[in-house]
Order: C-alpha cells, then sequence, then structure tokens
C-alpha cells in the first residue's frame, strides 16, 4: 500500500500538486498492483474520483491515521524527501 499524507500545516494544496499526487497514485497503481490511502486532518474530496484510493482524510484520530501508517509498505508525503 501507498499512503499519501498532507502536512496539517499545509491547507490549501495548489492543483500542481494535486496533479502530481494523482499522477503517482495511478503510477503505484498500475505498476506495482498498490491501493493509496489519502490522510488529512480535514476532509477532502480531491481524490474521490481516482480508483484504487481509499479517502480517510477528516475521518481518523492522530492515533488511528498511525495504525495506518504503521500498515504501510512505504509511506509518501510532503516531507518525505
Amino acid at each position: 500500500m501507498a499512503f499519501m499524507h498532507f502536512d496539517e500545516s499545509i491547507k490549501i494544496l495548489n492543483s500542481i500538486e494535486i496533479k502530481n499526487y494523482k499522477k503517482l497514485i495511478g503510477m503505484l497503481a498500475s505498476e506495482f498492483g498498490l491501493q493509496a490511502v489519502v490522510l488529512h486532518s480535514e476532509k477532502r474530496s480531491d481524490f474521490n474520483e481516482i480508483n484504487n484510493v481509499i479517502n480517510l482524510s477528516g475521518r481518523t484520530t492522530l492515533a488511528e491515521a498511525s495504525f495506518v501508517i504503521e500498515g504501510a509498505r512505504f509511506f509518501v508525503g510532503n516531507d518525505t524527501g
């Protein structure tokens, strides 16, 4: 599984960032058969139309999000380099 996490300090993602995350999700799904999980402190609908995405934005506590991340094969986020 691949996990997308948006840093809580970034409240608005511009369309280029969203577009790049969507491309990455598509590539990970088609090339590696991975499913993305979107985590964010606020509910986001930007990713609802993408297949193979579990959108948990605004629906998890910090403890629940850490549990989800713990089970990830890898993690992609704003600050993961």
